[in-house]
């Protein structure tokens, strides 16, 4: 495997706060965390947050407006178990764009970081306190590389003739 990649610079296009027209559920978002943080305001029944969500520019303000949605403790864990499949999801919809799917393919076979401290560690490599994280978005984006490259195989392509 080759050197690890972080989400900076010029791969910054790997992480879920890069521009990009994301169009799902009959609605168009800026970017996968646009989209993603939309769909926990409508799990969790704010619709007043998620009516605002639908007007952010970017990823970034999309994730501060989450800090405002009024999360329903009793589907809370519901959504822990759902939003892995979510993010899957519509990062393979971000990848369906040819250029952005090149540039992923382009990562070769090297360990993909989400090089961020969160407070739980889940989506990113690092906490808060310095710990290792579970880098659940770079296991994603992986998991999506692959598929992508299992579908580009000249065995695959004849198949699907």
């Amino acid at each position: 495997m080759n050197r690890p990649i972080k989400f900076r610079g010029g791969r910054h296009f790997l992480s879920n706060f890069y521009a990009c027209r994301i169009h799902v559920w009959n609605r168009q978002f800026t970017s996968v965390e646009s989209a993603y943080q939309w769909r926990k305001c409508m799990h969790h029944g704010d619709m007043q947050t998620a009516e605002k969500m639908l007007s952010t520019r970017t990823g970034l303000q999309a994730k501060h407006l989450s800090k405002s949605i009024r999360e329903k403790e009793q589907l809370r864990a519901e959504w822990n178990q759902q939003r892995y499949s979510l993010m899957y999801a519509l990062v393979a919809v971000k990848y369906r764009d040819p250029t952005l799917r090149k540039r992923l393919v382009d990562t070769g076979y090297s360990q993909l970081n989400e090089w961020v401290r969160s407070r739980e560690g889940y989506w990113g490599a690092l906490t808060y306190s310095g710990q290792a994280g579970q880098n659940m978005l770079g296991h994603i984006l992986m998991r999506v590389r692959e598929v992508i490259r299992l579908r580009n195989t000249p065995a695959r392509r004849s198949q699907d003739r």
